[in-house]
């Protein structure tokens, strides 16, 4: 299945770009499964799950946060909130229909949108299901740092915020590598352009959930892998124990690549989350 893209403007004007697949018009009632991506991929990480739940009859959508994939981009770090990139998938929920009636599903820094999203709307999502993710990143060093190494660095002189050029990604090429394998994340840096991705990681630098957390009254389903170095299983823990009717699920030998590793575990897995619902 190739993901067939739509464009939005943000609350700011940026454009942002997600795709949509209707449900099986026979299998009424359910809800959309919206998946969130992680930083320096795009939306077409989530193909396996897509042709997977499709043949379900779930109607899907599948965002391009922003300076990612064929999302705008922007030479400042402001622009790259959570509060906006939460707003944009709000946008997008609601123009597909399915505010108040969805599964919000995010990997990695997908996860921490989820999260933030879940913050400012909270009656919008019926049930959260984490992947490889994490409470908190308070790093304030980090972000003095980021911001520094944004503004001094070369790239800016040459930054790229259209998305004209830019294409989803061959994510199976990088099938079975390890979490910090050089080559993949320089390719990562690259399609998303070195701007958007230092950007995007600066605004997560500060990020800081857990009390929120344990105000949560919804359904959380957390996933991680065993050998998640990126996000290690400790993460997953405090979230469980943070947020009050949450799940844990560890998924035996794979790494913080769960969707890209792991597909049809992770496919089997959900499947058997949303039937119990």
């Amino acid at each position: 299945m190739d993901l067939k893209m739509q464009f939005l403007k943000g609350k700011d004007r940026n454009t942002v770009a997600y795709a949509f697949v209707p449900g099986n018009p026979h299998s009424k009632n359910l809800p959309a499964l919206v998946f969130i991506h992680g930083l320096g991929a795009d939306a077409s990480s989530w193909m396996h799950q897509i042709d997977y739940f499709s043949k379900e009859g779930y109607p899907m959508i599948a965002i391009d946060i922003r300076g990612h994939g064929k999302s705008q981009g922007s030479r400042k770090v402001a622009f790259f909130s959570m509060r906006r990139m939460a707003d944009d998938l709000h946008r997008v929920i609601a123009r597909c229909g399915y505010e108040g009636d969805c599964i919000i599903i995010g990997h990695c820094f997908g996860g921490v949108i989820a999260q933030h999203y879940q913050n400012m709307f909270p009656k919008s999502a019926k049930h959260l299901i984490l992947i490889s993710t994490t409470s908190r990143n308070r790093r304030k060093g980090i972000l003095l740092f980021l911001k520094i190494f944004i503004w001094l660095f070369p790239f800016r002189i040459f930054a790229k915020t259209d998305t004209a050029k830019r294409n989803h990604r061959e994510y199976d090429y990088w099938k079975g590598t390890a979490d910090t394998k050089p080559e993949r994340l320089f390719a990562a840096i690259m399609a998303t352009y070195p701007n958007n991705y230092f950007c995007t990681l600066a605004g997560f630098s500060t990020f800081d959930n857990r009390r929120k957390l344990k105000k949560y009254n919804l359904p959380v389903d957390i996933i991680v892998g065993d050998k998640d170095s990126v996000f290690k299983p400790n993460r997953s823990y405090e979230l469980h124990r943070l947020i009050p009717k949450s799940k844990l699920y560890i998924m035996k030998n794979v790494n913080h690549l769960i969707p890209l590793n792991a597909p049809d575990d992770l496919n089997a897995l959900l499947d058997k989350i949303l039937r119990e619902k």
